[in-house]
């Protein structure tokens, strides 16, 4: 099955998952909080690398072995109205970044104060786009005691990564891990 055909399943649009799945077409959200820079190693060549944990900064890629940077944020999913973990990878965070230094549409901090759509076209590295909303609209009060109720992609990751690491074979990887302290700044995307 190539990659093209995996995004066409219509599991991709499966909801049951804390992670937002950027279906093929438009997926409209809200961004609530700033991202936390989360490193993942691969094992493999892509597109068939398997997942290997997480990795600190200072973890060096062994022969094989490949790391991938995103942003972890908490959204609402507006089709389904949940609150959804996006990970984000540099693509997605610079066009972010823009809408932030654009006079028509800046923000100072998150939430932010309009939606996005977040086009995707099934193909390629740059297969993505995003369209802001024309208007700022409020998050509102039950949409905000939602967010408050939820762990923070901090501990989040944190409780990912203990997990991991009781898992010998992925533990033995990356014994140097340090749990991720920083969030993305705007001035610091693309990475």
């Amino acid at each position: 099955m190539t990659n093209k055909e995996w995004w066409n399943e219509e599991t991709v649009n499966d909801n049951t998952s804390d992670f937002l799945k950027l279906k093929v077409g438009d997926t409209k959200l809200r961004v609530l909080t700033n991202f936390t820079k989360v490193l993942t190693l691969f094992k493999g060549v892509y597109p068939n690398s398997k997942y290997a944990g997480h990795v600190s900064e200072s973890y060096v890629p062994k022969e094989g072995e490949s790391i991938q940077l995103s942003g972890w944020a908490w959204v609402i999913d507006r089709e389904s109205g949940d609150l959804k973990i996006a990970q984000f990878g540099k693509g997605i965070l610079s066009s972010l970044t823009q809408l932030k230094t654009d006079p028509e549409y800046s923000y100072d901090g998150f939430p932010m104060p309009y939606d996005v759509t977040i086009k995707n076209t099934g193909d390629g590295p740059n297969r993505y786009s995003i369209i802001p909303a024309r208007q700022n609209t409020d998050v509102t009060e039950a949409e905000m005691n939602m967010l408050n109720k939820q762990k923070s992609i901090k501990d989040i990751i944190s409780a990912i990564v203990e997990k991991q690491n009781k898992n010998a074979e992925v533990s033995q990887a990356k014994s140097d891990f340090e749990y991720p302290t920083e969030e993305i700044n705007s001035s610091d995307i693309p990475f």
